[in-house]
């Protein structure tokens, strides 16, 4: 399990892309070659590559092949690159538990899963802090079938545990898809609950009821199904035209992936840029923000590489509405010479020359987004976002003239901030309905 929302936000992310027709291609041509030595599973890979079809990708998924522990693998992992391969099929998993899970309606459950766990791990259970799950992660609603899963004591590896996770849950508004998939299943008579990678859980170990399996002591976790304010609302998706789309849905997810290592973030971009090499203007603008937001050392550097691949996608019409991105990087670079002001308390000039860059920045924030309000192109989504930088633009603002002892620029900064807040809220009825 990971604490993080990085990997859970990729996820996320893969399972709301468009992908290229021949995606599905793709994976077989590379598991051919992997598998090359192997005529048993090549056989299988000619009839996955003939028959596969989305609405098959549960029953592909639980058939005892190499699909499962590939896919499950890479994702414990966190290897980047075989889940960009993978996309499609992760995607598909999600949209079947998804239409699935909107058909469930058991008010309160408990299902059981069986697992080893390492000692870290295992401690971390201590508490109630929320675990994501890397995987998909299967469980049964048979207590015993759980059991059968977990090995002998003494077939286990040193500093490891056997444990036995009780997950009950309710129907919550906000969490990730999971559902009863045993009518979708290679194995119908299973009755098991299937939940998607990034679902959270917090847990509480029970040290009084532990379980006697064998003559040897099993502790049992209880699970319980925890809100998801990381996930995205399908709106975020929308847009005028599919380009726009596009740009909406990799855009979102750029300070998401700001705790990843930079290696990391530039293997999740140029994987993107493989999947659309028509795109890799913009998508390269989005990967220097990821890398301006993580590293405050190279942020300057890295906003400037931004806003420049930003401005070359400028068209006339601006058919991906390139302007509220703009927008977002003077936001934020505005930020950034805002709190590097604290940085320079012994230098008085340099204090006054970053407060004015960052009144510059807001300036040319403030430009950009009430350009895009006077085009009247926006989806509901769209709209809300930009009116919400507004006003937490001249709230910043606010702030400025305050510590300049400013009271004409106070005035009328905090008046538009309020002016803002009011179109928020009125917008958020729209957005929210």
């Amino acid at each position: 399990m990971d604490d993080g929302s990085m990997w859970s936000s990729l996820i996320e992310l893969l399972c709301n892309l468009p992908y290229p027709e021949d995606s599905c291609q793709k994976l077989v041509n590379t598991l051919k070659v992997y598998y090359a030595n192997a005529e048993s599973t090549l056989r299988i890979l000619d009839e996955f590559e003939q028959s596969y079809k989305p609405d098959k990708a549960i029953w592909w998924y639980t058939r005892p092949i190499f699909l499962y522990g590939i896919l499950n693998k890479g994702m414990r992992q966190h290897n980047i690159e075989l889940i960009f391969l993978f996309g499609f099929f992760i995607q598909d998993l999600y949209r079947q538990l998804k239409q699935e899970h909107e058909k469930y309606s058991e008010s309160s459950t408990k299902v059981y899963r069986g697992q080893i766990m390492d000692q870290i791990e295992y401690l971390d259970f201590d508490n109630y802090n929320t675990q994501n799950v890397n995987s998909f992660f299967s469980s049964s609603f048979d207590r015993q079938v759980a059991l059968a899963f977990l090995p002998e004591r003494n077939q286990i590896s040193p500093g490891t545990y056997r444990v036995l996770f009780e997950i009950e849950f309710k129907s919550r508004p906000r969490t990730r898809p999971y559902a009863n998939i045993s009518h979708l299943s290679f194995f119908p008579e299973e009755n098991e609950i299937l939940f998607m990678p990034g679902i959270g859980f917090c847990g509480d170990m029970d040290e009084e009821d532990s379980l006697n399996d064998k003559n040897e002591d099993v502790p049992m976790i209880k699970l319980y199904l925890d809100d998801d304010w990381v996930m995205k609302d399908e709106n975020h998706y929308q847009g005028s035209n599919k380009k726009r789309v596009l740009k909406n849905t990799i855009s979102m997810y750029t300070g998401n992936f700001r705790s990843a290592s930079n290696e990391n973030i530039n293997l999740i971009y140029d994987q993107l840029i493989k999947l659309y090499p028509a795109e890799k203007q913009w998508i390269l603008a989005c990967k220097f923000d990821c890398l301006a937001l993580k590293n405050s050392g190279d942020a300057e550097e890295n906003y400037e590489q931004s806003l420049t691949n930003w401005y070359k996608c400028l068209d006339n019409n601006d058919e991906l509405n390139c302007h509220i991105n703009i927008g977002e990087l003077h936001h934020q670079m505005g930020i950034h010479y805002q709190l590097r002001r604290s940085d320079y308390f012994s230098n008085e000039l340099l204090r006054e020359y970053h407060f004015d860059l960052a009144k510059e920045y807001y300036d040319l924030a403030i430009r950009s987004f009430q350009s895009v309000l006077e085009k009247r192109d926006l989806t509901d989504c769209e709209q809300f976002n930009v009116i919400d930088h507004l006003c937490d633009i001249y709230r910043l603002k606010v702030r400025i003239s305050e510590e300049e002892n400013n009271q004409s620029d106070l005035t009328q900064n905090l008046l538009l901030a309020l002016k803002y807040r009011e179109k928020e809220v009125a917008e958020s009825d729209v957005y929210v309905s």
